[in-house]
Protein backbone atom coordinates (compact mmCIF):
# COMPACT_ATOMS: atom_id res chain seq x y z
CA UNK A 1 0.00 0.00 0.00
CA UNK A 2 1.39 3.36 -1.00
CA UNK A 3 1.36 6.39 1.35
CA UNK A 4 -0.44 9.52 0.16
CA UNK A 5 1.91 12.25 -1.00
CA UNK A 6 1.31 14.53 2.03
CA UNK A 7 1.77 11.82 4.65
CA UNK A 8 5.51 11.21 4.32
CA UNK A 9 6.76 14.84 4.68
CA UNK A 10 4.28 15.60 7.45
CA UNK A 11 5.18 12.43 9.39
CA UNK A 12 8.89 13.18 8.94
CA UNK A 13 8.28 16.69 10.30
CA UNK A 14 6.60 15.27 13.40
CA UNK A 15 9.49 12.84 13.88
CA UNK A 16 12.06 15.64 13.69
CA UNK A 17 10.04 17.95 15.96
CA UNK A 18 9.40 15.15 18.46
CA UNK A 19 13.09 14.23 18.50
CA UNK A 20 14.11 17.86 19.07
CA UNK A 21 11.64 18.30 21.94
CA UNK A 22 12.80 15.02 23.52
CA UNK A 23 16.48 16.00 23.18
CA UNK A 24 15.81 19.44 24.67
CA UNK A 25 14.08 17.81 27.64
CA UNK A 26 17.07 15.54 28.21
CA UNK A 27 19.49 18.46 28.00
CA UNK A 28 17.59 20.36 30.69
CA UNK A 29 17.23 17.30 32.89
CA UNK A 30 20.98 16.76 32.95
CA UNK A 31 21.55 19.95 34.94
CA UNK A 32 18.64 19.83 37.37
CA UNK A 33 18.38 18.23 40.77
CA UNK A 34 15.99 18.21 43.70
CA UNK A 35 15.94 18.31 47.46
CA UNK A 36 13.63 16.09 49.46
CA UNK A 37 13.39 14.91 53.01
CA UNK A 38 11.27 14.50 56.09
CA UNK A 39 10.99 17.09 58.84
CA UNK A 40 10.76 15.35 62.22
CA UNK A 41 10.68 16.32 65.87
CA UNK A 42 12.89 14.94 68.66
CA UNK A 43 10.81 11.75 68.82
CA UNK A 44 11.23 11.20 65.03
CA UNK A 45 7.55 11.94 64.39
CA UNK A 46 6.89 13.80 61.13
CA UNK A 47 5.90 17.46 61.42
CA UNK A 48 2.97 18.18 59.07
CA UNK A 49 2.54 21.66 57.61
CA UNK A 50 6.11 22.85 58.26
CA UNK A 51 7.38 25.37 55.71
CA UNK A 52 10.64 24.48 53.98
CA UNK A 53 12.48 27.35 52.27
CA UNK A 54 15.45 26.77 49.97
CA UNK A 55 17.50 29.88 49.15
CA UNK A 56 20.02 30.01 46.30
CA UNK A 57 23.05 31.69 47.87
CA UNK A 58 24.22 33.36 44.63
CA UNK A 59 20.89 34.72 43.40
CA UNK A 60 18.81 34.82 46.62
CA UNK A 61 15.97 33.13 44.69
CA UNK A 62 13.78 31.20 47.10
CA UNK A 63 11.65 28.12 46.61
CA UNK A 64 9.14 26.93 49.17
CA UNK A 65 7.42 23.69 50.02
CA UNK A 66 5.03 22.63 52.75
CA UNK A 67 5.46 19.24 54.43
CA UNK A 68 2.83 16.54 54.02
CA UNK A 69 0.93 14.81 56.83
CA UNK A 70 4.02 12.64 57.39
CA UNK A 71 6.48 15.55 57.30
CA UNK A 72 7.76 14.80 53.77
CA UNK A 73 8.73 17.58 51.35
CA UNK A 74 10.23 17.83 47.87
CA UNK A 75 11.59 20.82 45.94
CA UNK A 76 12.22 19.75 42.32
CA UNK A 77 14.12 21.17 39.33
CA UNK A 78 16.98 22.95 41.03
CA UNK A 79 19.92 24.22 39.00
CA UNK A 80 23.45 23.57 40.31
CA UNK A 81 24.44 25.91 43.11
CA UNK A 82 24.89 26.46 46.81
CA UNK A 83 21.70 26.62 48.84
CA UNK A 84 20.60 27.46 52.37
CA UNK A 85 17.71 25.44 53.81
CA UNK A 86 15.37 26.85 56.43
CA UNK A 87 12.50 24.99 58.05
CA UNK A 88 9.85 26.64 60.18
CA UNK A 89 6.83 25.34 62.00
CA UNK A 90 4.36 27.87 63.32
CA UNK A 91 6.28 30.94 64.48
CA UNK A 92 9.54 29.16 65.33
CA UNK A 93 12.52 28.27 63.17
CA UNK A 94 13.19 24.55 63.42
CA UNK A 95 16.33 24.42 61.26
CA UNK A 96 18.68 26.76 59.44
CA UNK A 97 21.38 24.90 57.50
CA UNK A 98 23.88 25.88 54.82
CA UNK A 99 24.85 23.37 52.12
Amino acid sequence: MENPGWFSPVWRGFQILGGAVFAAGLACAQFMSSVEGTVTDATQAGIPGAVVVLIDESTQVTQRAKTSETGFFRIPQLPPGTYRLEVGSGSRCVLNADS
